[in-house]
């Protein structure tokens, strides 16, 4: 419920719907999709249940990227980990400021 109050405060910027591309993960299956993106399994936070992979209606996988950015130096939602990819956005409430970008793009 934590992470779901503050994945609607980002949903209402649009007022579209948003698509949870990977929520809540097992163990075995986050380690699955780490090996598969060619990358070492971490302590995700997918499998605490306090991440989710977004995308919203209506902008831009960068301008979403933005918007959370925004919305964390608001104070409106809480800040955590934000991580930017070419096919989604990743935020999750860890209770600690942490940031990637596996893209090129220039934030």
């Amino acid at each position: 419920k934590p992470l779901c109050d503050q994945l609607e405060k980002i949903r209402a910027l649009t007022g579209q719907p948003m698509l949870i591309v990977s929520g809540y993960r097992t163990k075995d299956w986050n380690t699955k999709l780490y090996y598969r993106m060619g990358l070492k399994p971490t302590a995700s936070k997918h499998i605490e249940g306090i991440a989710a992979d977004i995308l919203l209606e209506g902008m831009t996988i960068l301008e979403l990227y933005k918007a959370i950015e925004f919305l964390i130096k608001q104070k409106t939602i809480q800040d955590g980990g934000l991580g930017l990819y070419y096919t989604h956005v990743h935020y999750d409430i860890r209770g600690q400021h942490a940031r990637w970008n596996y893209t090129n793009w220039q934030i």
